[in-house]
Parts: structure tokens; sequence; C-alpha cells
């Protein structure tokens, strides 16, 4: 069911009302990603594209969250080629941790492997694990005359989307208040 016209504008102010505390919240703490990631996300969803482009590029916490905010921001207004580029940098951003097994992949790219050889995957360097990656995204894009991957792109907006509002913690997630993920985590 659709809102009405005047339920509508309720949302847009209240939204705005937000984001004014959002912007607040970011003034005073300017490296806390999930701060920049909710001014993102309701900056999209009041169809204010530039701006959130403009504080997602700002964006001072974890390089690899910010960047993917980036990259919605991008995909949001409309930037296909902007979106993938910074898109594949973010992905680029994954470590291998200590002890070498990781599953830089994702557990949804992983799907597309019987048990065998998701374990074999998973224990290729995140380098190697994102060659495989990148050679599957390629042969997914069915107009390769076009630049830009739409359907890499599309998939990393949800799962971008699904971070942003379930706030869930941990390395690769966007935190909400509270848990240690959440804290502000400057560049190192």
């Amino acid at each position: 069911m659709a809102l009405t016209s005047d339920a509508a504008r309720q949302v847009r102010r209240a939204r705005d009302e937000l984001i004014r505390d959002l912007d607040a919240a970011a003034m005073r703490y300017p490296e806390h990603t999930w701060i920049v990631g909710q001014q993102v996300r309701f900056l999209i969803d009041q169809q204010q594209f530039q701006r959130a482009i403009d504080v997602a590029a700002g964006c001072g916490g974890n390089d690899r969250l910010c960047a993917e905010l980036l990259a919605l921001a991008q995909h949001y207004a409309g930037n296909l080629v902007s979106a993938d580029s910074v898109l594949r940098i973010a992905d680029a951003l994954v470590q291998s941790p200590p002890n070498g097994v990781a599953d830089c992949l994702g557990q949804d790219v992983m799907l597309l492997f019987d048990v065998g050889k998701a374990a074999k995957v998973r224990n290729l360097s995140c380098v190697e694990q994102q060659r495989l990656s990148g050679n599957l995204w390629w042969l997914s894009d069915p107009l390769w005359a076009i630049r830009g991957n739409e359907r890499y792109v599309a998939h990393g907006v949800r799962r971008i989307q699904t971070r942003l509002r379930t706030g869930m913690p941990g390395t690769n997630s966007t935190s909400g208040p509270g848990t240690a993920a959440a804290r502000p985590c400057g560049k190192p």
C-alpha cells in the first residue's frame, strides 16, 4: 500500500530532520563510519544523490567501508562505471587474515561451489580468491561492450544495503551504536 501524499510529506520532513541530526553527529565524530553510512543511506532515500556522493567521498573511517558507501552513492546517482570501479577498489581492500584461511568472496559467492571446492577456494589467498571472483563476474556480464558490470554492482549494492539496514558488527560491516566495531575506526 502506497503512502498518501500527506504521509509521504511527513516522512520526507522526518528524514530531513534525521539527516540534520546525522550531519551534526558526523561533525562531532567524523571517523565514525556507521554515522556516515546512515547519512548516505538517508540522503539516497531523499534522492539527494550528489550530496550522498559528497558525504561518502569525505568519509574518514575504515577505507573499505568508505569505498563501499561511495560505490552505493555512485550507483544511485546512475554512475555505473564509477560505482563498478569504486566497488572493485573496496573489494580489493579485503586482507587475508594472519592464519591464511579466508573467505574473501563472501558466503553468497561461495554458494556457487560444492562443499569440497569451496574448502579449496577458502584456502586460496585473498588475492587469488579476488582473481577468481573477477573471472566469475566477468563471465556473468552479458554486455561486454558496455563499460561497467551492472550485475556485479547490483550484487554489491544489495550487500552494502543489507549491512546498512541491519548494522551487523564485524570487520566487513557497518556497525550500529554500542558495538565494538561501531567505535571510531580512523585510518591506521
